[in-house]
């Protein structure tokens, strides 16, 4: 089990260092994947009434210091 409370010390003082409930990441590991738009489903209400499908919006690749694509 990840340890996802700080230890308070004896002074009261809060330690964050042992909290775990992230993970590290190194250089060059992908943190987040790029996917393109695609059309929505149509879908339908309770009553059957049918909802026409969005379309979905490209968004521009983030770029940037500390960024590669």
């Amino acid at each position: 089990m990840k340890n996802i409370l700080p230890y308070i010390k004896l002074d009261e003082e809060i330690d964050f260092e042992h909290i775990s409930w992230y993970t590290n990441t190194h250089r060059g590991q992908p943190l987040a994947i790029y996917h393109a738009a695609e059309p929505g489903k149509p879908g339908h209400l309770v009553d059957g009434t049918k909802i026409p499908a969005g379309s979905g919006k490209d968004i521009p690749v983030l770029k940037g210091v500390q960024r590669a694509v």
